[in-house]
């Protein structure tokens, strides 16, 4: 198990473990008993199997008990398992094992850990099967100290692409997939796949965005449509300005409409209506809104109507002396005497006098 999954490390080069190296007779002679090298697979596949098991020693069932931090290591666990006979046989409980395996690995070393018992009918239970994942992790940390060892090289027959989350066969992410749906794998130069997932696409603008005006609760009543096929998880962002204001966040919204209450007679609103989705966001649509100046009340019949102003100004003035002196003689002795004065003022644009005698 070492040496197959130190070929991993190797860039796909095995070479059969040996304990011996050479032996020298006593003329000096020297019999070199290295094993020879070969290739057993292509650097591509070793790479992206190192990758795959680095990512199951930090996430994987290996994680807590058999990942070393700041040492770039991959490993893989491992069991094997009682047969149906077995288990009545020895009254093996169900999450009992015969043995548990740890094979891990780093550019420098390689090492394998098997835990059980000889006797095959003593099972592993809980973290009994955890103790093959300690062992790995002391004993590299052990041969690792002031090691310098490198990442695992990447070779120049594969190419790292983004792939969304959840495609089966895997897709290219698009443009507009968020950040938290994009994986980061390895493919083979020449083999990276075709087909751009189209599950989050570009968002449509929201459409048809109309106001109306309450006058009765003076309040706008703003209404839009959202006609994008995917409506998976789409709000809308509103905001306003007043008077060519500084723009206001007025709300996020999974309906289609909102009232804006208590508006300002007279005022000009600005309103922008944004689609959401996660990290995407639509072009907005935008509308301006006057809100009209409320209707006076219509004036009474003769309020504030200008009196008409006469400046008409006139003085009469009639003087009239009657002066009638009849002396009447006669036998009877009769006198008779009359006096009559008359004065008139008329206000107005004429003067009139006037004597009487």
């Amino acid at each position: 198990m070492a040496g197959a999954y130190a070929a991993f490390g190797n860039n796909g080069f095995f070479t059969e473990p040996y304990s011996v190296k050479k032996v020298v007779l006593r003329d000096k002679t020297e019999i070199d008993l290295t094993p020879e090298t070969e290739v057993v697979m292509k650097d591509y596949t070793a790479f992206m199997i190192s990758d795959m098991l680095k990512t199951a020693i930090k996430q994987g069932t290996g994680a807590t008990y058999a990942n070393i931090p700041n040492l770039h290591v991959a490993g893989k666990t491992g069991t094997t398992n009682y047969t149906p006979e077995d288990i009545k046989k020895w009254g093996i409980k169900n999450d009992g094992v015969p043995d548990s395996w740890f094979v891990g690995y780093t550019t420098r070393y390689t090492a394998s850990v098997w835990t059980g018992y000889s006797d095959r009918k003593t099972a592993l239970y809980g973290n009994e099967q955890k103790i093959s994942q300690t062992l790995f992790k002391n004993l590299m940390t052990y041969v690792s100290k002031d090691v310098d060892t490198p990442d695992f090289t990447v070779p120049k027959s594969v190419e790292r692409v983004k792939i969304e989350k959840g495609t089966m066969p895997a897709k290219l992410a698009s443009d507009y997939t968020p950040k938290d749906e994009i994986l980061y794998e390895w493919a083979v130069t020449g083999n990276v796949p075709k087909e751009t997932s189209k599950k989050f696409e570009k968002l449509e603008t929201p459409s048809k965005l109309e106001a109306k005006y309450d006058e009765t609760k003076n309040e706008i009543i703003l209404s839009w449509e959202f006609n994008q096929e995917n409506k998976e998880d789409i709000k809308f962002e509103v905001t306003a300005s007043l008077d060519e204001g500084p723009e206001q966040p007025l709300t996020t919204t999974a309906e289609t409409g909102l009232k804006i209450a208590n508006v300002v007679p007279g005022g000009i609103y600005s309103f922008k209506v944004t689609a959401l989705r996660g990290e995407q966001r639509s072009d907005p649509a935008t509308l301006k809104v006057e809100v009209p100046e409320p209707l006076l009340p219509e004036p009474e019949d003769g309020e504030n109507e200008n009196e008409e102003n006469e400046n008409d100004e006139g003085n009469e003035n009639g003087q009239g002396n009657g002066n009638g002196n009849g002396n009447n003689n006669d036998n009877d002795n009769d006198n008779d005497n009359g006096e009559s004065v008359g004065d008139g003022n008329n206000d107005g644009n004429s003067n009139g006098d006037g004597d009487e005698d």
